[in-house]
């Protein structure tokens, strides 16, 4: 009895396809990188001197969130070289900076200018026929309506990833009321008479449909 032998079929187009789909995945990992690096990326010390050389230039231009990221990459890329001990540095020193920075946007008076969700805003001072304010000092958040203060609790500034080395998120912790809030500063999609905005979401790790409330700065402290 004969055997027969089935031939191998070589599948050249099938090989081709796995490679380039592996090329094609390496390629959208590096590109999300590069998107979450804000188009930095260090391959060699040269590039490491250039990304330094960009973080000292971010934090001239008050981008402390660039900078730290471009000081990452540096001490990330090789911690035993000479510029990882200034990249390490100066992460140290933007550390200490955020919550300064978070509290010296809340100082002073903010100006209710309507509540809602992400998904849109649902009240307002001519809905309610009343005006509402908050007030921060240093130690206090104060609610106000027209001129009275109604209350007022002490508030501390806290990281929202304590395990991070160098964090940048903070929220507002008000015990009294048993609420962590997160915020959000900047232009929103309703028109503001202000410079400066404030978005407080009261709801810690609400990510859709978290109640809101949206006020613009009216004094500084």
């Amino acid at each position: 009895m004969v055997r027969q032998l089935l031939p191998f079929i070589f599948l050249p187009s099938l090989t081709h396809a796995l490679l380039a789909q592996a090329t094609s995945d390496e390629e959208r990992i590096r590109k999300s990188r590069l998107w979450a690096n804000y188009g930095m990326e260090v391959n060699t010390i040269q590039d490491a001197l250039r990304i330094f050389e960009k973080g000292l230039y971010f934090e001239t231009v008050d981008s402390l969130e660039k900078a730290r990221t471009a000081y990452r990459l540096v001490f990330y890329f090789d911690s035993t070289a000479a510029i990882a001990g200034k990249a390490l540095a100066k992460l140290d020193s933007i550390a200490q900076l955020y919550p300064n920075r978070l509290q010296n946007k809340l100082l002073g008076s903010w100006r209710w200018i309507g509540s809602g969700s992400n998904w849109g805003s649902s009240d307002g001072p001519e809905k309610c026929k009343c005006e509402k304010s908050i007030v921060f000092d240093k130690t206090k958040v104060y609610f106000l309506e027209g001129n009275e203060v109604k209350s007022s609790y002490e508030y501390y500034l806290k990281t929202i990833s304590p395990n991070i080395r160098w964090p940048i998120y903070y929220l507002i912790d008000v015990p009294g009321l048993k609420e962590k809030w997160t915020t959000g500063f900047g232009p929103q999609w309703w028109p503001v008479a202000s410079e400066y905005s404030l978005t407080i979401n009261r709801m810690y790790n609400c990510a859709c449909g978290c109640p809101e409330e949206y006020f613009e700065k009216i004094t500084y402290y």
